[in-house]
């Protein structure tokens, strides 16, 4: 008699993504990019990145808008215009992603890392005034963490008592995020975020002249004038037609994907809520009835003295994605370990510590919801 079979192995769940791109599909672009058959124009600030840049000056609720290659670049431009490359050092916080710092270096300054404010995740105006009594401020990059908005007002009061510029890094938070006389914002059009063209980012401002000077310098200071002559140090940053086009296909159905985007996340707090309780806490922006950011992602934070890496390796198991998002803190990272810090940073340690991406995208089902929650409880309860 042969030997039985040994049952075969359960089959594993249906990963869950932490991150899934909603990009225009071909049929989508295809108008788009008759269009830029039509003109013959391909970069250079063809017809479609000029209407790209207006219609994001008025989700920005600003006058003017320029757009470039990535948020990177704009704000290394963005830089170089108002401070210039002289080693300047540049307000920013410990808690962002490391493009932000990484276009202070870019831009021939020094970033000057700050702790954050506990309730809004953010840099404050207050914790900036600290350290330029110690350091010689010349510009501060507040971040919009996870999407959430920087409140103008504050900034604004800043700006017009210190005279220090403010660039908002508003990479996540387009459609939310609005700037005002004096407090420009950079946003960014990467595929993750909720308003893609692959690769691309903009700065919006109430100066004309300022996004006149940027347009120059992404365009290798070329003056628009058609002397050809190069006016300003610059460099090659332009955004093409083709990523316009793909950005411009996704602004065809915006309100439609931002109610899609509030839904989903709505239905996946509500499920936390049920299986975790007060246990995690959502970010400061998805606290509460209604959202007051955009909505890229979904960070939570879970409670003091959990084994992170344990709940993740949790997570993995159930084929669930996820990332610390902002891990290690910047001042952790071994580019900008030698860099100045205006203060110790115990708040940006300890968010660091307990800080937990979840999947979030518009394709979950609500099964797949309830699997992260249910999931995400077992974890936080099992010893």
């Amino acid at each position: 008699m042969s030997p039985r079979k040994a049952p075969a192995a359960p089959r594993a769940d249906r990963p869950i993504a932490l991150l899934v791109p909603e990009v225009p599909n071909a049929d989508a672009l295809l108008p788009w990019l008759r269009k830029i058959d039509a003109a013959r124009h391909y970069t250079n600030f063809g017809p479609l990145e000029q209407e790209l840049a207006g219609r994001i000056a008025g989700l920005a609720n600003a006058p003017h808008a320029v757009t470039a290659c990535n948020a990177t670049a704009a704000i290394t431009l963005w830089l170089w215009e108002r401070i210039g490359a002289v080693g300047a050092r540049i307000a920013v916080p410990a808690t962002t992603f490391v493009g932000t710092a990484q276009a202070v270096l870019a831009s021939g300054n020094v970033p000057l890392i700050l702790d954050i404010d506990p309730a809004t995740w953010q840099l404050s105006p207050h914790a900036v005034c600290q350290a330029a009594s110690d350091h010689h401020v010349a510009a501060v990059i507040p971040v919009c963490a996870f999407g959430g908005v920087c409140e103008l007002a504050p900034w604004k009061a800043f700006s017009a008592t210190t005279e220090i510029p403010v660039l908002i890094d508003a990479a996540a938070a387009l459609g939310a995020q609005t700037c005002a006389p004096n407090i420009d914002v950079a946003y960014s059009l990467h595929t993750t975020k909720v308003l893609p063209a692959g690769e691309g980012g903009a700065v919006a401002s109430h100066d004309a002249a300022l996004v006149e000077r940027l347009r120059c310098r992404s365009n290798f200071g070329i003056s628009s004038s058609g002397s050809g002559e190069s006016i300003l140090p610059g460099t090659n940053a332009k955004m093409s037609e083709y990523h316009a086009a793909i950005a411009l296909a996704a602004l065809e159905h915006w309100q439609t994907r931002q109610s899609r985007r509030r839904a989903v996340m709505r239905a996946c707090l509500d499920a936390l809520q049920e299986k975790c309780g007060d246990a995690i806490i959502p970010a400061p922006h998805l606290s509460g009835d209604k959202f007051t950011g955009a909505l890229p992602q979904l960070p939570i934070l879970l409670p003091a003295g959990v084994d992170l890496p344990r709940v993740i390796a949790r997570m993995a198991a159930a084929n669930i994605q996820t990332r610390r998002w902002y891990y290690p803190p910047l001042h952790r990272h071994k580019v900008f370990a030698r860099h100045p810090r205006a203060e110790e940073l115990p708040i940006a340690e300890a968010l660091a510590a307990r800080l937990l991406g979840l999947p979030f995208h518009p394709f979950l089902r609500p099964q797949d919801i309830e699997r992260i929650a249910t999931t995400l409880a077992a974890a936080l309860n099992q010893r």
